[in-house]
């Protein structure tokens, strides 16, 4: 472990006593330890991600930070330590504490990737990964007459046929293993199902492992756009509620409960948006930010107090306020 593993040693004098920070972070398996004095006070894990952030501990009890950025091949670790938020916030880093609230723009990209993932799910192989599962849970098998047989520069086999239900006739192609083109090939029919409601659909009859496969790449080429199009109505919802709260709403102060850090589709640390709540009429409830630098957290630590603009038509609908807001 010890050459995944940095540790770095810090001295601290903090209201007359000094303290002893230890630090350890993982590279690869993302375990960070923070240790004053030799007690625990932060732990936490990223996996296979970026672990570039500001993470919050107690030092003295007042907050400190184990600060980690990298410039794509190695990892700097920094201690950071203030008197209190609030002489911090007299010199702000106007940068670090600029919000940037939510876009159309981030809900409309979600929603092109949603319809990429969902065209590869319809289109690729000619719907194999959407056909195969189908048929083999609701279709009916039929033997269907071959009408062409090719064999690709790649060595693939490829049945064409057609078949008949009832005045009509349907017909369909797909790629075949080696000994049941043979077969298909000598008997001029080859097994298909097809959906009783939609005869146009259909396929070959897939062998176990192949509809596994394809059940299991479907399902998760579904799930991946669903996620993405959660994310683009979220994304709405959420510029939503900040166009109306920019101009109007209750304010009144909450406090920091959490942050999270926010990564791109390569898992690098991009940002961090803060968790808060706040007092309204029906009790204290819950909101997020818009997203920050990642070294905000050290501007905001966590138990500190925040600016909060509510509707009180809609008590949940908040936004938190900065300078930049």
């Amino acid at each position: 472990m010890g050459i995944t593993t940095a540790r770095r040693t810090w001295t601290v004098e903090r209201n007359g006593r000094t303290y002893r920070v230890e630090m350890e972070d993982e590279y690869f398996f993302g375990r960070r330890v923070v240790r004053v004095n030799g007690n625990v006070v932060y732990s936490g894990r990223t996996i296979l991600s970026d672990h570039s952030g500001a993470y919050q501990f107690d030092l003295g009890g007042e907050p400190a930070f184990l600060k980690i950025s990298t410039n794509g091949f190695r990892y700097y670790y920094d201690l950071v330590t203030q008197p209190s938020g609030s002489e911090l916030r007299k010199v702000p880093n106007a940068r670090e504490l600029a919000q940037h609230p939510p876009s159309l723009a981030t809900s409309a990209v979600s929603v092109l990737v949603a319809l990429a993932i969902a065209a590869t799910l319809v289109f690729l192989a000619d719907g194999r990964l959407w056909r195969e599962p189908a048929v083999a849970f609701a279709g009916v098998p039929l033997d269907a007459t071959v009408t062409r047989a090719t064999i690709t520069d790649r060595d693939a086999r490829h049945i064409e046929y057609r078949f008949q239900v009832g005045p009509l006739s349907f017909g369909h192609g797909g790629y075949i293993s080696k000994e049941r083109y043979e077969r298909a090939l000598s008997l001029g029919i080859v097994p298909i199902r097809y959906l009783a409601i939609a005869p146009e659909v259909s396929a070959l009859t897939a062998e176990p492992g192949d509809l596994i496969f394809d059940t299991l790449f479907g399902i998760f080429l579904a799930a991946y756009a669903g996620w993405y199009l959660w994310g683009a109505a979220q994304a709405f919802g959420d510029y939503r509620v900040w166009k109306r709260l920019s101009t109007t709403g209750i304010d009144t102060v909450g406090r920091v409960t959490g942050v999270r850090t926010l990564r791109n589709q390569y898992m690098v640390a991009v940002g961090c948006i803060f968790e808060y709540t706040y007092q309204a009429d029906s009790g204290e409830l819950r909101g997020r930010s818009g997203s920050f630098a990642l070294n905000a957290p050290m501007y905001y630590p966590v138990g500190s107090a925040v600016r909060i603009r509510y509707d009180p038509d809609r008590p949940a609908d908040s936004i938190l306020l900065t300078p930049s807001a």
